[in-house]
């Protein structure tokens, strides 16, 4: 009975924890965005749009079906790998680790650079409706190559996303064509999401990231959906130059889909 007693009081402050800077900030933000919709009765009429309701739909299909399979398989080969000695155990190992050292995100920035466009590391960080542009960057990776200016060293207090303090990169991308480019994954498969945009001048927070201004000539709103209902991870590559032509006969050589947006 002490012994549960004394766990008990140990587990106290950690679930305190949990529960103040994870679920209640949670929380806090799920019943602000219902509040923000009209309740409810808003969150069921945004969930009733077909474009929303395919992409509820995909998350709890796709979500579900990853984690039944990641189970069925990943328990018992975790459990053949760790407990078990035997010959070229530790080879399928490290095997094993390469999807996580070259993400997807590696192909795309390859293929932009192959093509003599750069391809710089990115994400959408923010949407400006007022000047209708896509604000898109990424702290620290950042290809010297298709800079607008000069490229700056920025000592930061806190690195953003991750432990520590120190330098990183702040860059923007050259003004003029640029092509955004991610791999996506649908019913033909996996493949490739391009889009062409113009970087523009104007002002972007000067935090140590590779911040641009994106337009897109149908408008900043219609690509962001546009892009998205394609299904792409947050991260993706820019380059300079409108390569989707190239990109498309990639495709074709490699028999592959490529779609584009913008």
């Amino acid at each position: 009975m002490r012994r549960s007693l004394g766990e008990l009081t140990m587990l106290a402050p950690i679930a305190a924890f949990v529960v103040l800077f994870a679920l209640l900030p949670v929380a806090l933000l799920f019943a602000s965005a219902v509040s923000a919709v009209g309740g409810f009765a808003g969150v069921a009429s945004l969930l009733a749009l077909p474009l929303n309701e395919r992409s509820v739909t995909n998350s709890l299909v796709q979500g579900g079906l990853s984690s039944a399979l990641a189970v069925a398989f990943g328990y018992p080969a975790g459990v053949f790998l760790g407990r078990y000695r035997w010959p070229g155990r530790d080879l399928v190992r490290s095997l094993l680790l390469i999807p996580f050292l070259l993400p997807s995100l590696i192909v795309v920035l390859g293929v932009e650079d192959l093509f003599g466009a750069g391809g710089s590391f990115t994400e959408f960080y923010a949407t400006d409706f007022h000047d209708d542009v896509v604000l898109m960057g990424h702290d620290g990776p950042g290809h010297p190559a298709i800079a607008q200016g000069k490229i700056k060293l920025r000592p930061l207090g806190v690195y953003h996303g991750k432990v520590g303090t120190g330098l990183s990169v702040e860059m923007s991308v050259k003004n003029g064509p640029v092509t955004l480019l991610s791999v996506v994954e649908g019913a033909e498969g996996v493949g490739l999401l391009a889009a062409h945009a113009e970087s523009v001048a104007g002002p972007v927070l000067e935090i140590g990231n590779t911040n641009s201004r994106y337009r897109f000539a149908m408008g900043a709103r219609r690509f962001m959906e546009s892009w998205n209902a394609q299904g792409p991870a947050h991260h993706c590559a820019v380059g300079v130059g409108h390569i989707g032509g190239k990109i498309e006969k990639l495709g074709l050589l490699l028999g592959i889909p490529v779609a584009r947006v913008g």
